[in-house]
């Protein structure tokens, strides 16, 4: 058992990076996504 939690914590270290990265980019679309969609008016907006 404590094989597999071993094995488990080091992907979970490898594997953090690349979560941090996924986060932080679809923070970044989101937040684009929202200041984009404030500066044009949407369909349901314009009717």
């Amino acid at each position: 058992m404590g094989v597999i939690f071993w094995i488990a914590l080091r992907v979970l270290h490898i594997l953090k990076p690349f979560v941090k990265i996924a986060l932080i980019e679809s923070l970044i679309e989101a937040l684009t996504g929202y200041v984009d969609g404030e500066a044009t008016p949407t369909d349901a907006a314009a009717e």
